[in-house]
């Protein structure tokens, strides 16, 4: 069985070998690739993401450094070459590129508080972006005191709240530092949502009387990892939009390969927005449910997406293991 189910020609010069991947291998396995640094890790990535393509398998390529995007890219266009432009036109419509960084002034939303349609509970749609910040950085929940427990506690409470009012994390920074100028709204939510009663009372009768150094011990640690949003216009642009701009759903049936690019982004906000793709990923995969139709993912550079931890179970390989044991 081959993969190499395509009208694309292969131009005459091209002499790189491909070897057969069985597509029965592809629904129910995961494919590893190890190795030192030189062995042929990427090239062997990028020859599969080629070859899904021309299978037509919807896919999404992560890829921290760019370069199999490039080596996509450019055999995309060098096949492309060879075939009328109605025809090639067909092939660019099933490509999507990402860049995660917004260089050029431009972003694709990733807001936190969005909906699928399958949440339970205005908690859940809460605890995205707080498992994202965790799995981002681990040594969180080894800080007591200006770590985890308060993050999680105020981070909850607050996303509750904007999640019922269709708020957006850009609004956490007026919740928490000026709550008593949101109790219209507290009402306004518990109107939409009755569920959210227990957050707002929290903030009435508990956030609000309390004094200024002790609100700031409880939401410091939150706030400073929300501090970039404020500074960057297109990380505003970005989490603070009302709907994504990327639906896997959509993708899926389209079979689309979806590039996301992150060569560009710098420092521990290359880690946090890798994370964030693969929380979008996951909750995408989770309201999937069974399909006979594969749904490939590929990550590039794997370990720049992770941090070891000293002790306690990585939150990463946790949720992975339930997507590999649970879902897969």
């Amino acid at each position: 069985m081959t993969l190499l189910n395509t009208t694309i020609p292969a131009p005459e010069q091209d002499t790189e070998e491909i070897r057969e991947i069985p597509k029965s291998a592809l629904p129910n396995k995961g494919l590893a690739c190890f190795g030192a640094p030189g062995v042929g890790k990427s090239k062997a990535l990028r020859g599969l993401a080629w070859l899904l393509f021309l299978d037509e398998i919807p896919t999404v390529l992560l890829d921290m450094k760019g370069d199999t995007i490039d080596y996509f890219l450019d055999k995309l266009i060098g096949n492309l070459s060879y075939l009328p432009q109605d025809v090639c036109d067909k092939y660019w419509e099933r490509v999507v590129y990402i860049d995660m960084h917004g260089q050029y002034g431009y972003v694709v939303p990733f807001p936190f508080f969005y909906r699928l349609g399958t949440e339970r509970s205005l908690w859940e749609i809460s605890e995205r972006y707080l498992q994202v910040l965790l799995r981002s950085d681990p040594g969180l929940a080894d800080r007591p005191i200006m770590g985890w427990p308060p993050m999680h506690k105020i981070g909850v409470y607050a996303g509750m709240v904007l999640s019922a009012l269709s708020f957006q994390i850009t609004e956490i920074f007026d919740l928490l530092r000026n709550p008593e100028q949101w109790d219209s709204r507290f009402s306004q939510a518990r109107s939409r949502y009755p569920t959210v009663t227990e957050a707002v009372n929290y903030f009435r009768t508990e956030y609000i009387p309390m004094r200024q150094t002790d609100r700031e011990r409880l939401n410091t640690a939150l706030l400073n990892k929300l501090f970039p949003i404020r500074l960057d216009r297109r990380l505003r642009a970005m989490f603070g939009a009302s709907q994504p701009g990327i639906s896997f759903a959509e993708a899926a049936p389209k079979n689309h390969m979806v590039l996301m690019d992150c060569r560009h982004i710098q420092g521990d906000m290359r880690r946090f927005k890798s994370q964030l793709v693969i929380d979008y990923l996951m909750a995408y995969i989770k309201s999937r449910g069974r399909s006979p139709t594969p749904f490939a993912v590929i990550f590039d550079e794997f370990p720049q997406m992770t941090v070891n931890v000293s002790s306690g179970t990585n939150p990463l390989a946790a949720a992975f293991d339930s997507l590999i044991q649970a879902y897969m």
